[in-house]
């Protein structure tokens, strides 16, 4: 256990919106359909507090994970004795099947080992001035005030940002459609159904609707034109051309037809709805919060004075990361990693057999009281009072861990800085939204829409 000292009481601490466990009176039957339209609500108290719990959802036993050794064991230590669990795989594969979300073993490594170049530190500052110059259309196209729905102006932007860092600012493709496209596909393959916990065979696809599947067509249709494209242009230097050209630096092996689609398909969706949602928690926190939204202007003119934010500002901005780490300790954007056991696997005082299914929810483990002080409360001072709380802490894991920590994390978390920072120091943030809370489909969304202002400030 770690013991956090807080100088502040639960009291004077903000608690924005949470997902809670079940109180243990709900009968079996009550239980199942929390679980089901709600994942986080599912879950009981004990959940919280102890290590490794078993529990049986229909058909489905697991083992739920949220002690932080144990989750570092599966996730990292021992990773190459578990996979992607049959429903995470089941979710993604009608947009991905050969993509590296959901992908094993050689082939996965093949596939990381051709787009991680991409992510280098030495292709980061080039991807911020992409970010600032999707960042400057987006104020260039605000007015004096503006009352949009969050998330949705989230998505445009991080779209937008993805466009220009690692489509190549394609100018054929409709990028509202696109996104459009993605966000539904997450939404429909994202959310659970009873059918998901009945006995079903491997070979039977987990079918969609028609919306979904048009959403799919969408994005197959683009990826293929964007590839098509680059493959005549001979060019490289984003993610379209080094799939287009991909070549395994150590096998020599390209990725086929299928492989590059698919990946392409998978940073469609991951790539902007992951920092979206971030963006979308974090300016939430941030707008409803006056205090936090004034330290951040403060630290602005402290860091920057009139410069724009920059690649070399943003590790300076402490209080701005700080708000990001909170926000994405309360709000993960993929509050759920599943695996399953390959061969029988110790993990703490526990045997996870052959075949059995894990469950880990980042977002209970960040809001554990054994590890967090005020687990529910919004104090990002956490991470400055403790430094050590950051992102190499094994309980605060937002991006995953281990082999299949998400790829592009240092690609997110510039963008989110950035955007922040050019978000605030523009626009006074308000916030209009009531019955809020935490939703899951595959990822962590609003459960209804966050009504946003966004009126200049008068320099």
């Amino acid at each position: 256990m770690i013991t956090l000292l807080n100088k502040h009481s639960e009291a004077k601490l903000w608690r924005p919106p949470h997902a809670k466990p079940l109180n243990g009176s709900e009968g079996r039957l009550l239980a199942i359909i929390k679980f089901i339209r709600n994942p986080l609500e599912g879950f009981n108290a004990n959940v919280y507090n102890k290590g490794i719990t078993q529990h049986g959802l229909l058909s489905v036993k697991m083992h739920v994970v949220t002690n932080s050794k144990a989750a570092n064991t599966i996730l990292k230590k021992k990773a190459v004795n578990f996979r992607k669990s049959e429903l995470n795989q089941r979710i993604m594969e009608p947009a991905t099947k050969q993509g590296l979300i959901v992908v094993h073993g050689e082939q996965w490594k093949a596939q990381r080992r051709t787009i991680a170049p991409i992510f280098q530190q030495k292709h980061l500052k080039t991807q911020s001035l992409h970010i600032s110059e999707a960042l400057k259309e987006f104020i260039g196209n605000m007015g004096e005030n503006n009352e949009l729905d969050l998330a949705t102006a989230m998505t445009k932007l991080t779209f937008n940002v993805l466009a220009k860092t690692l489509l190549g600012d394609p100018k054929g493709v409709d990028r509202e459609k696109l996104g459009r496209a993605a966000y539904t596909a997450v939404s429909e393959a994202g959310t659970l159904r009873i059918d998901d916990f009945l006995p079903r065979p491997k070979w039977l696809p987990r079918l969609l609707s028609l919306k979904g599947y048009l959403a799919l067509k969408t994005m197959r249709t683009a990826a293929d034109q964007l590839l098509l494209e680059r493959k005549e242009q001979r060019e490289v230097d984003d993610l379209v051309g080094l799939l287009s050209h991909s070549v395994d630096p150590r096998t020599k092996r390209s990725l086929t037809l299928k492989e590059q689609r698919d990946n392409l398909i998978g940073f469609f969706i991951v790539g902007h709805e992951t920092s979206a949602l971030a963006l979308t928690w974090a300016l939430y926190l941030i707008g409803s919060h006056p205090g936090t939204q004034q330290r951040i202007l403060d630290e602005i003119q402290d860091v920057l004075g009139d410069e724009d934010v920059k690649f070399e500002h943003i590790s300076q901005l402490k209080f701005v990361n700080a708000v990001l780490n909170e926000s994405l300790r309360l709000f993960p954007p993929i509050p759920i990693v599943g695996r399953e056991a390959i061969v029988d696997t110790q993990v703490l005082d526990t045997v996870v057999r052959k075949d059995a299914i894990v469950v880990i929810p980042l977002y209970v483990m960040h809001r554990s009281s054994v590890y967090w002080d005020n687990p529910n409360s919004f104090d990002p001072d956490r991470f400055l009072r403790q430094p050590k709380l950051g992102r190499n802490a094994l309980q605060f894991k937002p991006f995953g861990d281990g082999p299949r920590v998400c790829i592009g994390a240092s690609l997110a978390i510039i963008e989110a800085v950035m955007a922040i920072v050019t978000i605030v120091r523009k626009f006074e943030i308000h916030i209009e939204c009531e019955n809020l809370k935490p939703q899951v489909t595959a990822s962590l969304r609003p459960s209804c829409d966050i009504k946003v202002s966004f009126t200049k400030r008068k320099c």
